[in-house]
């Protein structure tokens, strides 16, 4: 059962299915700044944004979560695009949930950050963010998603569209 939940801007939209129950660790939060950057030229993580770098931005931005931030610049699985960034932080950190973010979206809001990780938490979902273009950044992820993310690896099916399908 996929539910929606709408924001302001139109085009987002917000969908969660049900995982079942875990203990751990609370909430990490891991800004994905690995990869190669070959549509932007150069390292996304510090393009400037004013007088900062994105990864400055979307950094300050997720403090406002007070939850432990964690960025990934190397992946355990290189060439995997963010799924391997995923991958890799739950192979290298033990979390409850985790909220993904991609570095080169610094004008994500805390608000939404904040709305996502409520909605997620009420029942240990997993949630995503979706536009026009599909689901995508930000999304927050279970524990339980560890297994989904490695087989999708193996599978060589790298589309994070693939990963929400799984739940």
């Amino acid at each position: 059962m996929a539910y929606f939940l709408f924001d302001s801007t139109p085009a987002l939209a917000l969908d969660f299915r049900v995982q079942k129950q875990r203990t751990g660790p609370p909430l990490i939060i891991f800004i994905l700044a690995g990869g190669k950057s070959t549509r932007m030229g150069r390292e996304k993580a510090r393009l400037p944004l004013g007088n900062r770098s994105f990864l400055q931005v979307i950094t300050e931005t997720a403090r406002e979560l007070d939850a432990p931030i964690e960025v990934v610049f190397d992946d355990d699985s290189p060439g995997c695009g963010p799924l391997g960034g995923i991958a890799t932080a739950f192979n290298r950190f033990q979390f409850e949930s985790a909220l993904f973010l991609s570095c080169d979206m610094p004008l994500v809001t805390s608000e939404l950050l904040k709305k996502l990780v409520e909605q997620a938490q009420r029942g240990r979902h997993s949630f995503f963010t979706e536009t026009a273009h599909g689901p995508g950044f930000p999304m927050v992820l279970p524990r339980p998603s560890k297994g989904l993310s490695g087989a999708q690896i193996r599978g060589k099916r790298l589309s994070i569209q693939y990963l929400t399908r799984g739940f």
